[in-house]
């Protein structure tokens, strides 16, 4: 969202993404990213939330497809922090409240290749409806 002018679409699938602070076993508190150790004011600042108000204001609003599975992964802090429930809050808030293209699915399954697969096929064919062809001169 920071930089959509570098991007025609996005495929997010099984997004580790979070409104709040992460949870304490996250990646996000470990990989550095948001500070080496972990700094929640790093990672609110660069959190989406963070962005999107100005991305919404912004005239180009990249497409996004998100994927998650029902059973995607089930936090023990409790299922706000459920990926499945993450991507239907992003959703509402793009397409929804924001009317900015986004397209939102839940499958049967897990954190696998066994819906990354096919939904990364559907998120391809989802992007390359808002990606110019060239014409051909054949």
């Amino acid at each position: 969202l920071a930089h959509s002018d570098m991007f025609a679409a996005a495929t997010l699938l099984s997004p580790a993404l979070y409104a709040q602070q992460p949870p304490p076993e996250s990646s996000a508190r470990s990989s550095g990213t948001f500070g080496d150790p972990f700094q929640a004011e790093v990672w609110a600042a660069r959190n989406y939330p963070a962005v999107l108000e100005t991305y919404l204001l912004q005239q180009y609003r990249a497409p996004v497809f998100i994927l998650s599975g029902d059973d995607d992964w089930n936090h023990p802090e409790g299922f706000e922090y459920n990926i499945e429930q993450q991507a239907v809050l992003l959703y509402g808030l793009l397409n929804r409240k924001g009317g900015s293209p986004a397209e939102l699915r839940i499958v049967n399954g897990g954190h696998n290749w066994r819906i990354w697969q096919p939904g990364f096929i559907a998120g391809i064919e989802y992007m390359m409806q808002f990606i110019a062809h060239p014409d051909s001169t054949n």
